[in-house]
């Protein structure tokens, strides 16, 4: 009985990243993020939710990275999976829409 090896991936078969990273970096991903980046955006919903405004996220990260943040308060699955209760994310957009 010979030996047989498995086959060698096929550099062509390599899907190519068509995917702008919704953390508004615009970079090319597979996914919704880039690794990490998923991070970056969550971190700015907390801040948010903490109080912090979203004039202040943009002025720190940009407008591309505070318009994701924005997107992201807006998508209650994506919360979840974060554990973030989207109740608390929309109790603070009426606080600063209020302050404003």
């Amino acid at each position: 009985m010979a030996n047989k090896l498995a086959k060698l991936p096929s550099l062509s078969s390599k899907s190519v990243a068509n995917h702008s990273c919704d953390c508004g970096c615009g970079l090319k991903c597979h996914n919704m993020f880039r690794p990490g980046h998923d991070a970056r955006v969550k971190g700015g919903v907390i801040r948010f939710i903490a109080g912090m405004p979203i004039a202040e996220i943009q002025k720190v990260m940009g407008k591309p990275f505070a318009d994701a943040v924005i997107a992201t308060l807006g998508n209650a699955e994506r919360l979840a999976a974060w554990g973030i209760d989207a109740a608390d994310a929309a109790n603070a957009g009426k606080a600063v829409a209020k302050a404003s």
